[in-house]
């Protein structure tokens, strides 16, 4: 028996998101606990764009990665927030530099944001308890089940190493809505290589993306997971 789990490839909707806790937590995340590590980060992205004329070709590329990292979290803790809407574009066209040179330096800072944020999430969480804990007791609330594990990677490489071992009854369908709109399914049946299946369809669907796989394979692990603990999710 098919049974369907919808996820969105950059905007996941899985289910009801208990937003309380990754508001909490991101804005811990960037006011506070992770601000030092992602100016750091902002800067060491867009070091190669500190070119003429300076510093404006550079300050664009480090304000995009910092319009970003509020939604990034957002999106890494729940699943479900969109990232803020990529306007290089439109800002290439208002400033007054070269248009390529703003243009390429706004595009840095928007996909090393997107490439960057989780990983520091990952990173401070696993300094800051208090911090963890927001981010663990979301992910709870979001996916049905409880952790008892002291840190965002630990949690990470449990699951990887469970999902090997899962029995699976049904053969399950994933609507991903891509890049271009359209919707591509996702089948995962019983003896499947988990993580070869999601591999083969980002290069397939979604070859221009480098984060896809990263982003999908732990979202589709932990659905599968879900389903097979209890088989009436």
């Amino acid at each position: 028996m098919k049974h369907p789990i919808t996820l969105f490839l950059g905007f996941y909707v899985l289910g009801v998101v208990y937003a309380k806790d990754c508001e909490r937590a991101c804005r811990l995340f960037t006011d506070s606990f992770g601000r030092r590590e992602l100016e750091h980060e902002a800067r060491e992205a867009c070091k190669k764009h500190n070119i003429t004329p300076r510093p404006t070709t550079m300050d664009i590329c480090v304000s995009t990665f910092k319009a970003l990292q509020k939604s990034a979290c957002m999106n890494t803790c729940d699943g479900a927030t969109p990232l803020v809407e990529d306007a290089c574009g439109a800002i290439a066209g208002t400033t007054w530099i070269p248009k390529h040179n703003a243009y390429r330096s706004c595009k840095t800072g928007y996909k090393m944001a997107v490439r960057k944020v989780p990983e520091i999430l990952q990173t401070v969480a696993n300094k800051f308890e208090d911090l963890r804990e927001l981010l663990v007791d979301a992910k709870e609330e979001l996916i049905g089940e409880t952790f008892s594990i002291p840190s965002i990677a630990e949690e990470i490489e449990e699951e990887e190493d469970g999902i090997e071992d899962a029995d699976l009854e049904q053969e399950f369908v994933f609507p991903i809505t891509i890049d271009d709109g359209s919707e591509v399914q996702l089948v995962i049946s019983k003896g499947d290589d988990v993580p070869r299946k999601v591999r083969t369809f980002c290069a397939s669907h979604m070859p221009r993306e480098s984060g896809c796989y990263d982003q999908l394979l732990p979202l589709v692990r932990q659905r599968l997971l879900a389903a097979v603990s209890d088989p009436n999710l």
